[in-house]
């Protein structure tokens, strides 16, 4: 959807953006609009999804600063399962939804590959270890 301040380009306020995230599992459906998500935390998520599909590391996390979005994946067994766990509060003050289920660390490919799509499109602005 955007930037946040289109014409802030530092670390801080330029990285913020305003995204739609939908969770939708049986008989649940939540949605967000805003700004809850940071080009900074994409960018260390599509690193983390990375080394999670070659099988580098164990799991891979967004964790956003809004404690109001994150999605965690994690290997389980040792033939290519894992478990994923997707939390969106759409509602801070009173709600918190969380959904978990199990599936191929294959099908990571389209969510890395949609990741890094973002990524090209909405560039890290300032100093990432600033």
């Amino acid at each position: 959807m955007g930037y946040q301040y289109r014409s802030i380009d530092d670390l801080w306020d330029g990285n913020w953006r305003v995204v739609r995230a939908e969770l939708a599992a049986p008989r649940c459906r939540v949605e967000r609009v805003g700004p809850f998500v940071r080009t900074t935390e994409l960018a260390g998520f599509a690193e983390d999804q990375s080394s999670f599909s070659r099988l580098e590391t164990e799991s891979a996390k967004l964790d956003c600063l809004e404690a109001s979005f994150s999605i965690s994946a994690a290997r389980e067994g040792s033939l290519g399962a894992m478990r994923v766990g997707v939390s969106l509060t759409p509602n801070i003050a009173n709600q918190t939804h969380h959904v978990s289920f199990v599936g191929d660390i294959s099908e990571r490919t389209t969510l890395l590959e949609d990741i890094k799509r973002v990524n090209r499109h909405y560039r890290v602005w300032g100093e990432r270890d600033a």
